[in-house]
């Protein structure tokens, strides 16, 4: 079977699929994934009546015209690790998308608590890249889970997390009026505007899901639910905080009571959250505090050519301190929640990132920055390079991009330079050709 070029391998299936069917093809001799929307059909039969077909080709406009302009978002972002778009097209009557094909065999949630603490934050840490550079071109995947997230190991003997199905997805620009997504991993915000109130739909919402599925991949459950409440949402909505497992690190439990924040302003975002896990120890789940509020790039032992100080050298600001003195407090049951904004502030880690938090949610109401500029400098920081690649790697606390900016100045002040100079030059040039002539032509009448 052939579809646009397309060779389809086997049938197509249904299998987790919601509102399309998938299944594997072939072209130019690369193999792809296809997947076929139910929810929406072109009208090419001619025995509808006329009223009828014009809804449905206007319902098929605007799908088509919506899911162009969401895919033209998403194919910017190249950077993670997200399952690109290569086609959408429609044939005959159905309506296509084509991405690419992950061959490797995704790991289970199971098999992901197996790994050592070490695999498990880089596996965090390259899927809040992913969702960082996301939110940095104001996408919401809407629909975060596990299955979406395909685990996969590297050659390196880590595992990355691999981003799919995005057809729930919007921009923050064109929001749904009511979003989608399991309600299971679903934020508070979403289930919100789903009852009908008025609420900002940001990419705050997939953060709140990564919360639950972090808590997964560290003990292979998510939190514990209080009494009467089935979904996390409709808990922390309710002001219910989670119980998150006392197996997890104290630092990692307070990153993630953070990212499930019932008010979206003082969630994390992607890339406060990416910044924050680039700072937990291997093996410790204790993050070493900056006060200076530069951003640390030993994320981990792996990464560094010097070998760690001792524990007894940096407990005293480790963010398990900050669980205990910031924000972040833990009750007799186990349950991990925020401190009122009135209490003392501290100076751990995450005292320090919230109150950035903080201070850019305050710059976006007040119109002087976007609302999609997540941390790129934490970001950069965070991402495991190879051996060979260490160097290029800026100095603890130097900005990164200080040289190239540098150099970009330096750069343009010459352009600017060489500029004026020539219009000077051709000024000059013009002058003198005119001053010659006027001589010649005195000369010519005083003779």
């Amino acid at each position: 079977m052939e579809i646009n070029g397309y060779q389809i391998q086997g049938e197509f299936s249904a299998e987790n699929a919601g509102c399309s069917v998938w299944a594997r093809c072939r072209k130019n001799n690369h193999d792809f994934f296809i997947k076929k929307f139910t929810d929406v059909a072109y009208p090419l039969s001619n025995k509808l009546s006329p009223d009828l077909r014009r809804k449905k080709l206007l319902r098929c406009e605007e799908f088509f015209q919506k899911k162009q302009d969401f895919y033209r978002h998403l194919v910017q972002c190249r950077s993670g690790n997200i399952i690109l778009i290569h086609d959408f097209f429609r044939y005959e009557t159905a309506y296509y998308v084509v991405t690419d094909l992950e061959k490797r065999s995704p790991l289970s949630v199971r098999a992901v608590a197996a790994l050592d603490s070490e695999r498990k934050l880089v596996l965090i840490k390259s899927v809040l890249y992913s969702f960082a550079m996301l939110d940095f071109k104001g996408i919401v995947h809407s629909d975060v889970k596990p299955a979406n997230i395909l685990v996969v190991p590297t050659e390196n003997g880590f595992c990355t997390g691999k981003i799919i199905d995005f057809d729930l997805g919007f921009h923050i620009e064109t929001p749904p009026p009511e979003p989608g997504g399991d309600l299971v991993y679903l934020a508070p915000e979403a289930l919100a505007a789903i009852k009908g109130r008025k609420t900002a739909l940001t990419p705050k919402m997939d953060v709140f899901a990564l919360g639950l599925i972090f808590h997964e991949y560290w003990t292979g459950n998510r939190p514990q639910l209080p009494r009467g409440f089935n979904y996390a949402c409709e808990a922390a909505a309710a002001g219910k905080p989670l119980v998150l497992d006392k197996a997890i690190p104290e630092g990692v439990r307070a990153i993630l009571a953070h990212m499930l924040l019932n008010d979206p302003r003082e969630r994390f975002s992607a890339g406060n959250a990416l910044s924050a896990f680039s700072k937990i120890a291997p093996g410790s789940g204790k993050a070493p505090v900056r006060s200076s509020g530069s951003y640390s790039d030993k994320s981990s032992d792996s990464y560094s050519d010097k070998p760690s100080a001792k524990p007894s050298e940096k407990a005293s600001g480790t963010a398990s301190e900050s669980l205990k003195r910031g924000r972040v407090k833990e009750d007799a049951s186990g349950a991990v929640k925020p401190r009122s904004p009135d209490k003392s502030v501290g100076t751990g880690m995450g005292e320090r990132v919230i109150r950035e938090e903080q201070s850019r949610e305050k710059q976006i109401q007040e119109g002087r920055r976007s609302h999609h500029l997540p941390g790129l400098r934490s970001a950069w920081a965070a991402i495991p390079l190879p051996e060979n690649r260490r160097l290029l790697r800026a100095p603890p606390g130097k900005d990164p991009a200080r040289p190239f900016t540098i150099l970009m100045i330096l750069i343009s002040v010459q352009g600017i330079f060489l500029g004026m100079k020539a219009w000077g030059m051709r000024k000059g040039m013009k002058y003198e050709v005119r001053d010659s002539g006027l001589a010649d032509s005195g000369e010519k009448f005083r003779n």
